[in-house]
C-alpha cells in the first residue's frame, strides 16, 4: 500500500511539473503526463484547495463562510466539466475526457501561482494606478489562460487550425 501511495504522489508531482512546463509554453509531450482517474481526483482536490485557500485569505481579516462563494465554486467546476465534455464531444472522442481533464488541471497550480505573484507585484508598484494595473494583469491572464487551453486542445487532439485563428 505504501508503494502505491508513493507512486500516486510522485505521479501527481510529475503532472504538476509538466503542467507548469505546459503553461509556460515549454516543450511538453502528452506521454509525460500520468493519466488515470485517481490523478483527476487528486488534481481536483488540489484545485479545490487552492481556490478555497485563496478565497479564505482574500476575505481576511473577517473570514466568514459565505454560501455564495460555495455556489460560485460549484458553478466554476460545473462549467469546467461541461466544457471538457463539449470538447470531447466535438472531437468525437468521449474516452479522452479523463486525459484532457488531467492536462487542464495539471497547469492550474502554475497559472494560479504566477497570476497571484503578478497581482501582488501590481499592488506593490508605485508608477501606475494599482487598480488599473491589476485589471491589465487580469486581462493578460485571461489571454494567457485561453492560449494555454487552445494549445492543449490542439496538441491533444492534433487538430489543424485555420490561419485566421
Amino acid at each position: 500500500m505504501d508503494r502505491f501511495l508513493i507512486t500516486l504522489c510522485l505521479d501527481l508531482v510529475r503532472n504538476i511539473w509538466y503542467g507548469t512546463r505546459f503553461a509556460l509554453f515549454m516543450p511538453t509531450h502528452l506521454w509525460q503526463f500520468r493519466l488515470g482517474f485517481l490523478q483527476v481526483c487528486l488534481l481536483l482536490l488540489l484545485s479545490f484547495f487552492l481556490s478555497f485557500t485563496y478565497d479564505y485569505i482574500d476575505s481576511s481579516p473577517n473570514n466568514n463562510f459565505n454560501i455564495y462563494g460555495l455556489t460560485y465554486q460549484a458553478t466554476l467546476y460545473l462549467l469546467f466539466f461541461i466544457s471538457v465534455a463539449i470538447i470531447a464531444q466535438i472531437e468525437k472522442d468521449m474516452a479522452s475526457m479523463v486525459n484532457i481533464m488531467i492536462i487542464f488541471l495539471a497547469f492550474v497550480p502554475a497559472v494560479w501561482g504566477i497570476y497571484l505573484i503578478m497581482d501582488w507585484l501590481a499592488g506593490m508598484q508605485t508608477w501606475f494606478d494599482s487598480t488599473e494595473t491589476s485589471w491589465a494583469i487580469f486581462y493578460l491572464y485571461l489571454i494567457w489562460y485561453l492560449a494555454i487551453i487552445f494549445r492543449c486542445i490542439v496538441k491533444y487532439y492534433h487538430t489543424t487550425t485555420s490561419r485566421a485563428i
